[in-house]
């Protein structure tokens, strides 16, 4: 079979799994082995700028080896069939992206508010996203809404992409990466950081585009506004995803002291919900779409 049509099969595998069981267990999740040895290396060599390339350098060489054994170890399974190929090869791909923590926590989030219970929906939102543990509710489903247009593109959208087109390897090369920037990525840190969030804004510059694309589907004229929008965030591929989901929402959102988009009125009731089916068609669409473009094409 064609290399693209396995890859699209293990990935509807994949995101069965994603939706039946979730993440693995924390001693045997890939992501979580990343941010113990970036913790590691960041303790172990001191936070100059040489040390910003050689620490993602590590860990990026360590995880393509391991997605390489990975390959080796399914390979075994095709002396039987492919069916326990692609079943093995969908349990590694698996842990590279994460679609219904995108959906089951903004849905507690929203349960939380429409009962009432402010208090539960701020833990929630914790899970989701860093923010102020006192945003009022208004608040708190904008910063639910961005976190869903944000997190569409890291979590889902462009680890698809890697996959498709680079195979394990490039699910696994994208998840160091994420995750090195959610670790060392901050301005604060200066030159020590740089690095992996330069890279991470460059691994995600296709997938921002083409999430924002598919967030305002079928209203494409409103691509203008999107990149107009864009330009007022200090991350351009935050401000295409955040903007397009805000617009096709027609919602103001706003993280305070860092950006208030004005594009409607304030979130309401059932605006989570709709954020959620919005992050689900752009799924449904790369999915459904583009994968089998790529297969036959």
């Amino acid at each position: 079979m064609d290399l693209i049509a396995n890859r699209a099969i293990i990935l509807l595998l994949a995101i069965a799994l994603d939706f039946a069981i979730g993440e693995p267990p924390s001693p045997i999740h890939p992501t979580i082995w990343m941010g113990k040895e970036v913790a590691f290396l960041e303790d172990k060599f001191s936070k100059s700028a040489l040390s910003g390339y050689i620490i993602p350098i590590i860990v990026i060489g360590s995880f393509l080896v391991l997605s390489l054994i990975l390959i080796y170890i399914s390979g075994f399974f095709l002396n039987y069939s492919d069916i326990p190929f692609w079943v093995m090869m969908a349990v590694f791909l698996k842990p590279t992206f994460s679609i219904r923590p995108l959906i089951t926590i903004p849905l507690k989030i929203e349960r939380g508010l429409e009962n009432g219970d402010i208090e539960s929906s701020r833990e929630m939102l914790t899970h989701l996203v860093r923010r102020d543990r006192d945003l009022d509710e208004k608040h708190i489903r904008s910063a639910a809404i961005e976190s869903i247009g944000e997190s569409g593109v890291d979590s889902i959208i462009t680890p698809f992409l890697f996959y498709m087109v680079f195979g394990l390897p490039g699910a696994y090369f994208f998840r160091v990466v994420n995750t090195l920037d959610s670790m060392l990525g901050y301005r604060e840190l200066g030159p020590f950081g740089k690095p992996s969030a330069r890279l991470d804004d460059l691994c995600n510059f296709v997938g921002a585009r083409l999430a924002a694309f598919l967030y305002a589907l079928p209203k494409v004229m409103e691509l203008e506004k999107v990149i107009a929008c864009s330009k007022t965030f200090e991350s351009r591929n935050a401000g295409y995803s955040i903007s397009s989901m805000a617009i096709h929402l027609n919602t103001n959102v706003e993280k305070i002291d860092h950006y208030s988009l004005r594009v409607g009125r304030d979130p309401e009731k059932g605006d989570i919900r709709r954020a959620i089916l919005c992050l689900i068609k752009a799924v449904a669409i790369c999915l459904f779409i583009l994968a089998p473009i790529m297969i036959y094409v």
